[in-house]
């Protein structure tokens, strides 16, 4: 779980789904890299990042909770 990604996609009030279309990506695509069964590029965390409008690092933005592992 990317837990900050995941209050700045609420703050923002943008739902996976919404960013799965933003980004051009399939919704099953996307949960599948939030569910760290696949990983997301540098170009997408960067895309990401702008769209959320993150001031956080993209490592920052992107850290994983304890003892999860990415895929």
């Amino acid at each position: 779980m990317y837990k900050l990604l995941e209050s700045k996609m609420t703050f923002v009030g943008m739902t996976k789904k919404q960013l799965a279309q933003e980004m051009g990506l399939g919704y099953n695509t996307l949960l599948a890299k939030f569910k760290h069964e696949s990983s997301f590029s540098l170009d997408e965390a960067a895309e990401i990042k702008r769209i959320v409008d993150a001031p956080e690092s993209i490592e920052v933005l992107f850290e994983l909770l304890p003892g999860r592992k990415a895929g």
